[in-house]
């Protein structure tokens, strides 16, 4: 446990206490080598780093770009929160590939002290060459959701929904619609909102 109480009197302000708070997985590898984290809780290149803490409070302690697309995690609420329980309970890190406003993240979660997860994202292009809405319409697969039901879900006709649908099946090299939902539970793909997708580089708008 980081004492602060050592300051001389000075007075911690949020700068202070958020700066600790991401560094003290670091600061604990110090006194509990068993506790450190692996290469990928280190990755730079996830520049959106958001705390789900254990209250379900999401805090956003570093402004990175695209502000678009952190602002659009942050924004996916309790979608970002079931994620985060997941791997609560677990207790261990993982990857997941999460779309949020129609954006893509490569994110990595793992538990934090005090019963938060630490949330390392950044946007990626669907994998596959899918589009935007495809992947939408693959998770909504991967959860066992009908055509009908995956239409009602993002504003679609049924028939709609059997185009995209195809076109995964193609594009993913997926024999049937059964073989495609286990690739999208390999990804650990989540829809953490249904949101039609804005305009961003690097991901396809969806139709």
């Amino acid at each position: 446990m980081l004492n602060l109480s050592a300051a001389g009197g000075r007075v911690f302000d949020r700068e202070d206490l958020v700066m600790v708070a991401l560094l003290a997985a670091d600061l604990a590898c110090v006194v509990d080598p068993a506790a450190a984290p692996g290469p990928a809780d280190r990755d730079p290149g996830r520049g959106i780093v958001l705390v789900v803490a254990a209250s379900g409070a999401i805090d956003r302690p570093l402004d990175a770009p695209p502000e678009l697309a952190a602002a659009a995690l942050v924004a996916a609420g309790d979608g970002l929160r079931a994620v985060a329980a997941e791997v609560r309970r677990r207790g261990r890190a993982a990857d997941y590939l999460l779309i949020a406003t129609g954006i893509v993240y490569d994110a990595h979660l793992a538990p934090a002290r005090g019963g938060g997860v630490l949330v390392r994202a950044r946007v990626v292009p669907p994998p596959d060459g899918l589009t935007v809405r495809e992947l939408q319409v693959l998770g909504l697969v991967r959860d066992g959701a009908s055509n009908t039901a995956i239409g009602r879900e993002l504003g679609i006709r049924p028939s709609t929904v059997s185009t995209h649908l195809e076109h995964v099946l193609r594009k993913t090299g997926a024999a049937n619609r059964t073989v495609a939902a286990v690739r999208a539970a390999e990804w650990k793909l989540r829809l953490v909102d249904r949101a039609a997708p804005p305009v961003l580089t690097g991901n396809a708008p969806a139709s």
